[in-house]
């Protein structure tokens, strides 16, 4: 469990271990007792994230192409001309 918190710590761009993230580790474990309980209660890792303003590195690498693009649209735009 303590393995699947670092990873997801890593897959959220995270440097630190926090309790959150011990709960998605055990979400992500989803054989042990407590991450079926938390199931049964609509709590997923999608839930927590959610909670949590995570993102994933893929959706802030996203935003960052997606202000890239708005920096240079604007920057060769004709009415910059």
């Amino acid at each position: 469990m303590l393995a699947l918190a670092i990873k997801a710590a890593k897959d959220y761009g995270q440097d630190y271990i926090g309790s959150e993230h011990l709960l998605a580790g055990i979400m992500r474990e989803k054989d042990g007792f407590a991450a079926r309980a938390m199931l049964q209660f609509g709590m997923t890792e999608e839930w927590l994230s959610d909670q949590c303003g995570w993102k994933t590195r893929a959706e802030i690498e996203e935003e960052r192409e997606r202000r890239e693009y708005e920096r240079l649209k604007k920057k060769f735009s004709p009415q910059n001309a």
